[in-house]
């Protein structure tokens, strides 16, 4: 299955005690941000009540729910044409939320081309926010070798 450490980690029982890679990263990006000022066991817990599964889906392929491993955009025109496959995923007027890293070694770029990207496949920002993440979280797997994530809130056209 595509990202089984995300799903495994979405259904962990509440009662243990947080991934150190996962959940901290989760409290730098506001999407993930949960009413008031609870500890991180009882945004967990929140956490778990509203996730109700992982879907494996390949934004690289035209059909994206087909069965398929998954894969990061090695390049800018890979990246925006995954971003029209995830469109298709959208009821009209839809809102697409995203999350991602930004200036990875393999990874294409920064913020700038996120929205080129976004607009050219027919989506309006309403909000991009870029965040750093804490020194202790560089480099700690091999899909975050950068130093930025993004969080995109955008409405299909």
């Amino acid at each position: 299955k595509p990202r089984p450490d995300l799903e495994s980690k979405a259904k962990t029982n509440p009662d243990q005690e947080p991934n150190s890679k996962f959940y901290p990263v989760l409290s730098g990006c506001e999407v993930f941000k949960l009413e008031g000022p609870s500890e991180w066991t009882e945004k967990a817990a929140r956490l778990h009540e509203v996730v109700s599964d992982v879907l494996p889906i390949d934004v690289h392929r035209a059909q994206p729910m087909a069965p398929d491993a998954e894969s990061g955009s090695p390049d800018l025109d890979t990246f925006t044409k995954a971003l029209g496959h995830i469109s298709k995923l959208l009821r009209p007027g839809g809102q697409l939320l995203l999350i991602g890293a930004l200036q990875e070694s393999f990874y294409f770029g920064g913020p700038a081309q996120v929205c080129a990207s976004l607009q050219e496949q027919g989506f309006t920002l309403i909000r991009l926010e870029v965040y750093t993440l804490p020194r202790y979280m560089w480099g700690t797997d091999d899909t975050n070798n950068g130093r930025w994530c993004f969080f995109v809130k955008a409405k299909e056209d």
